[in-house]
């Protein structure tokens, strides 16, 4: 990938006015709170943030169940007379 010097250039500057205004001297960066307690990674959606772990190091997250309803509804449609 090849980049042009006046590209390249104009995003350092961008970048610089970026980080000068979110920066924040003497104030560590927390990543699991800046994205809620979100787990990282490609799984599955959840349904809300997660909650952030316990001291002791227990599990908090809750199990989840499809209620009958959702089973329900994602069965194949019958099939129409005269439709193949």
């Amino acid at each position: 990938m090849k980049g042009r010097f006046q590209d390249n250039f104009e995003f350092v500057q961008w970048f610089k006015k970026f980080y000068d205004a979110n920066y924040v001297p003497g104030q560590e960066y927390d990543a699991a709170a800046a994205r809620g307690y979100e787990p990282l990674g490609g799984g599955a959606a959840s349904s809300g943030p997660a909650k952030k772990p316990s001291p002791a190091g227990g599990s908090t997250r809750p199990t989840m169940k499809a209620p009958a309803s959702v089973s329900a509804s994602r069965t194949a449609p019958a099939n129409k007379p005269g439709m193949s």
